[in-house]
């Protein structure tokens, strides 16, 4: 990547926050921080990469999260569908063993 900037870095940080792509976010409050003058906006890009690193790897988390959800209540379907149909058959075998006697 090209040399930019401290105030371009931070822009385009803020932006990539405001979309909720943390890791790019993180990726330029990096460069800001490796540009920064002052230990102020040293500091203060090195937090807010920080926390957009922390936010992302939360992000990346609940996806998982969510997609192993959805298996397990999918299998949990499955596996009710197989007991009512199991029941289902059970019935009806009582059903046809009682009219035989």
């Amino acid at each position: 990547m090209k040399n930019i900037p401290y105030s371009e870095a931070t822009q385009r940080a803020i932006q990539h926050e405001k979309a909720e792509e943390f890791g790019q976010a993180a990726t330029f409050w990096r460069i800001a921080e490796s540009f920064a003058v002052k230990p102020v906006n040293q500091d203060w890009a090195a937090t807010r990469a920080e926390l957009c690193e922390k936010r992302h790897s939360l992000t990346e988390r609940r996806a998982l999260l969510q997609e192993s959800a959805s298996e397990r209540a999918k299998e949990a379907a499955k596996t009710k569908a197989k007991k009512k149909m199991a029941e289902a058959l059970q019935s009806h075998m009582n059903k046809s063993t009682s009219e035989e006697a």
